[in-house]
């Protein structure tokens, strides 16, 4: 399973790349310079819009095709972050601290920033979410409390929500949604994968569900990153593409061929 995790990180990888390079374009020269309203039928809307479909479908596809070999996905957060190799451990942690650097900086690059509360807010929230999910990946090789997984699982998502919420307020008054589309889609792909993946932590998993929306997440992020925004929240989005890819990967590298049996690490040392 590990070359169809690989297919499908590259996939996301290239999709992204064309995509952040059609929407960088878009932003040169879909635009009126005076008003910053939208260019009736410019081309590069309609090759951004091509490029998202063609994306999400292509990933829904290979969703569905692991789906149709009736594989045995992982039930639980032990499981399904417990890797094969020594990396992930370096790998989640990497991810975890860029976000908490990503948090840091937005705090102290807030000040006389319009919504100053409220981008403090997020970069508290960032922080907590560094932590949270690493408490949820280190979960196969540390000993972890199922609430605890719980209420990490719960902080990724309403970062997620509480940052449309704030994405809203903070562009609402753009002459155009085009301005921050993209960036409302990676938001809700982003928390909409979070909250799957917490279908782990609160016995409830949606493998398919899951991995969809985790690539999903991890592209619309990457291509958002072509706009302009402050520098936390940009290394904040690339923490969360980051982990939203690892979370992908992992839920395609331990599918299984046979059913397997599925212990928590607690229950297993005590």
């Amino acid at each position: 399973m590990r070359k169809n995790a690989i297919f499908m990180c590259c996939y996301v990888c290239v999709a992204a790349a064309f995509g952040g390079f059609f929407r960088w374009i878009q932003s040169l020269t879909a635009f009126e310079a005076e008003t910053g309203l939208i260019i009736p039928g410019s081309l590069w809307s309609k090759l951004m819009v091509l490029m998202c479909v063609v994306a999400a479908a292509g990933l829904l596809g290979l969703v569905l095709r692991h789906r149709k070999r009736d594989y045995f996905p992982a039930s639980t957060c032990e499981s399904v972050f417990r890797g094969t190799t020594p990396l992930p451990p370096y790998i989640y942690t990497v991810f975890a601290l860029a976000m908490a650097i990503g948090g840091v900086v937005l705090f102290l690059t807030s000040k006389y920033r319009p919504y100053q509360t409220l981008i403090r807010l997020l970069s508290f929230f960032s922080i907590l979410s560094a932590g949270s999910f690493y408490y949820l990946a280190s979960s196969p090789y540390k000993q972890r409390e199922t609430g605890m997984q719980c209420l990490c699982a719960a902080v990724l998502t309403l970062m997620g929500c509480f940052w449309m919420i704030l994405s809203y307020k903070m562009n609402s008054t753009l002459p155009t949604v085009w301005r921050y589309s993209i960036e409302i889609l990676a938001l809700a792909a982003d928390t909409i994968a979070f909250y799957y993946m917490a279908g782990y932590a609160f016995g409830r998993p949606k493998p398919y569900r899951s991995m969809f929306f985790s690539f999903l997440g991890a592209f619309f992020s990457l291509v958002t990153m072509a706009d302009e925004r402050m520098l936390g929240m940009q290394i904040i989005l690339g923490a969360m593409s980051g982990m939203l890819m690892y979370c992908g990967w992992m839920t395609v590298s331990t599918m299984r061929a046979e059913k397997r049996m599925e212990t928590n690490v607690s229950e297993t040392e005590a």
